[in-house]
């Protein structure tokens, strides 16, 4: 089975509800050679809106006809974008934390979980997996890594794929319909 496949199986075991039970989707992060997940989450019926930082990534999205909203802007400023409490039914930041600081990860999950009102994902590469600038995008640096238990502090179940510490292993982590 090939990686695409076997990464869209781990989200759909994790969280089928982005298949079955479709909604209004916040996806953060996407360029257009690569927009996991994108394709069936619309099939599946969600509307989807993208939140993507890097211009060069967000205008190569701009013709995509499966994205219902399309916004320049880093995860971080999404506090000041002021969206209501559960705006979305589901949250998916895919190969994204590992992009931000340290210090900045647990307030951009608070964030994510406040403006969600069902199912939170988060996926990240499995343990330590350096990564530099990619695509001539400085976003794309790996600053954090993480191991499921980093995941469980923030009350998230947690599964893996891979290899600990290789590119292309996968720790998704999902929470659903916590309490405020």
């Amino acid at each position: 089975m090939k990686q695409y496949e076997k990464r869209l199986k781990h989200l759909k075991r994790a969280a089928p509800e982005l298949f079955n039970s479709p909604g209004a989707l916040l996806y953060i992060g996407a360029r257009a050679s690569r927009c996991d997940y994108i394709q069936e989450l619309h099939d599946a019926g969600n509307d989807i809106t993208v939140i993507e930082g890097f211009q060069d990534n967000f205008l190569s999205l701009k013709e995509d006809t499966r994205i219902g909203q399309l916004i320049l802007m880093n995860v971080l400023d999404l506090p000041e974008y002021n969206l209501p409490d559960g705006h979305f039914d589901y949250v998916v930041f895919r190969h994204g934390p590992e992009h931000l600081d340290d210090k900045d990860v647990f307030r951009c999950v608070r964030e994510l979980e406040r403006i969600c009102r069902k199912t939170v994902v988060l996926a990240t590469p499995w343990g330590r997996v350096e990564q530099g600038v990619a695509y001539g995008n400085p976003l794309e640096v790996h600053r954090t890594h993480f191991l499921p238990e980093h995941f469980h502090e923030l009350g998230y179940e947690t599964d893996v794929i891979g290899t600990k510490g290789t590119m292309g292993s996968c720790l998704i982590a999902w929470r659903k319909r916590w309490q405020r």
